[in-house]
């Protein structure tokens, strides 16, 4: 990772463990109980869990083709028309100049321990 992914992976890491301990407080404030310790560390793990599948969806180009068939429908719409080798031409341009995410693999090990850590928390 570069030190711009790494600062990126820093900022994305702090949101979403932000976000993860707000939504097991405020579920409790409105239960009028408390909010263990696992029960946070759980729904960060899984907004972990959820952000690096997406990244690594990304990063398989699993949405590459549906993007791609989106902006060829609108060009269709607008009238202009391309051969079928300016289209292929095009669609493998665009497959291969879309961005990779570093922070996939780190994303998903770190709901890995988060969930181990919950886990453990949770039968102590």
């Amino acid at each position: 990772m570069t030190q711009c992914e790494r600062k990126r992976f820093l900022i994305t890491a702090a949101v979403l463990l932000a976000l993860g301990a707000a939504v097991p407080l405020c579920a409790a404030r409105r239960a009028q109980g408390l909010a263990l310790a696992s029960d946070v560390l759980f729904a960060q793990a899984s907004l972990f869990l959820v952000w690096g599948l997406i990244r690594q969806l990304v990063n398989m180009r699993m949405f590459t083709s549906a993007a791609w068939g989106v902006k060829s429908l609108r060009r269709l719409w607008q009238g202009r028309a391309e051969s079928a080798q300016e289209m292929k031409d095009g669609y493998l341009h665009y497959r291969n100049t879309r961005p990779r995410h570093a922070d996939a693999k780190p994303l998903l090990c770190v709901a890995a321990a988060l969930m181990l850590l919950s886990a453990l928390l949770a039968v102590m």
